[in-house]
């Protein structure tokens, strides 16, 4: 990630057709509870209310220039809910994490009402959510995970598979803490850092 020209932006009119796109998107389409395609005029209708909505924010991800994904918070009084998505062929690379680490604390930081961050997702997409401090609420086919804005946050920076495994046993013990797992030095970068605003950073078996 580092290595890249990264940008996160608010969504505007001309990202219709690389949402529209996305959202259609065969490989993203199984990962959704509504897996069905939607027409370019439902979509079209979706995203107009959405840039005059002012409970919703939309961001998009950019690798050098290139749309490669979107994050979107939708806000019920206290509660911002969580959607997602990056494409398939930026898939296991980091970037989905990376948008979480950045937009979500970020976001809780700009919207002082907000005191939890919510995701519904299915277990194959839970992953991302749960690296950037996310903890499980509902562990069923469909996962409900949570992020509390009144929590500390706490990385653990480790490459070793033991120590991640400490990690997700200390995410479900030591419940009072924001866990926040970083695996590579391309995650340890100051951007994520000032977002972030660790209490404390661990480096168990770091190596570099």
């Amino acid at each position: 990630v580092s290595k890249d020209k990264i940008a996160i932006l608010p969504a505007k009119a001309d990202d219709e057709k690389f949402l529209y796109g996305l959202r259609n998107h065969e490989s993203i389409r199984k990962q959704m509870f509504d897996s069905g395609s939607i027409s370019l005029d439902t979509h079209r209708n979706w995203f107009a209310k959405s840039l005059s909505n002012p409970d919703r924010d939309i961001f998009i991800l950019k690798k050098n220039n290139t749309k490669i994904g979107q994050v979107r918070f939708d806000k019920y009084g206290t509660i911002a809910e969580v959607d997602i998505s990056i494409l398939p062929t930026e898939a296991g690379k980091g970037y989905g994490t990376y948008l979480l680490l950045k937009t979500c604390h970020e976001y809780i930081s700009a919207q002082a009402g907000i005191q939890e961050l919510k995701a519904r997702v299915k277990k194959i997409s839970i992953k991302a959510f749960l690296k950037a401090g996310f903890h499980i609420d509902r562990n069923e086919d469909v996962c409900e995970l949570i992020f509390s804005a009144n929590l500390s946050n706490i990385i653990v920076a480790t490459t070793k598979s033991w120590n991640i495994e400490n990690f997700y046993s200390l995410k479900e013990s030591e419940t009072k803490f924001n866990w926040i797992l970083l695996k590579n030095k391309q995650e340890l970068i100051t951007d994520i850092l000032d977002s972030i605003d660790p209490r404390f950073i661990f480096f168990p078996h770091w190596s570099w």
